[in-house]
């Protein structure tokens, strides 16, 4: 199932990338979420997840942050030095597969996912607070 904005979103089943178990998408039914691709080589990625950060901590969405073409070490120190605990997916390449994410034309890329589980919108580049507000009312 391929990512298509007004269609159910594609389901993952991924490990953490902090901590232990899986993530799944499915476990966030009944709330909206927003899925964030990022990488710690990734620039905007620094301003951006603190951003999502307030979102998850304000109650406003559950984030789930997606590893996209990066070492999971080299990740959980960028989060760490970022203080970011939202949580995270390691990705085997499936999950961006399914949203349709490459290099080109890079991240960070965000999609909000209703409720019900509808995609309902796709941001590509950094949120600002507007951006993350506007993708939370779609969501919602």
């Amino acid at each position: 199932m391929r990512a298509t904005v007004g269609k159910r979103a594609p389901t993952f089943a991924a490990p953490r990338l902090v901590g232990t178990g899986e993530v799944r998408l499915t476990d966030f039914r009944g709330k909206p979420v927003l899925v964030n691709f990022f990488a710690s080589w990734c620039t905007p990625c620094r301003e951006e997840l603190p951003l999502l950060q307030r979102v998850q901590d304000g109650k406003q969405a559950e984030v789930i942050a997606v590893l996209f073409d990066d070492s999971p070490s080299s990740a959980r120190s960028f989060l760490g030095e970022l203080g970011v605990t939202i949580t995270t997916a390691n990705d085997d390449g499936s999950i961006a597969r399914a949203y349709r994410v490459a290099q080109k034309p890079g991240l960070p890329v965000t999609y909000a996912v209703s409720s019900r589980g509808v995609l309902v919108a796709r941001h590509l580049g950094q949120l600002r607070p507007e951006d993350a507000e506007a993708l939370v009312a779609q969501a919602r």
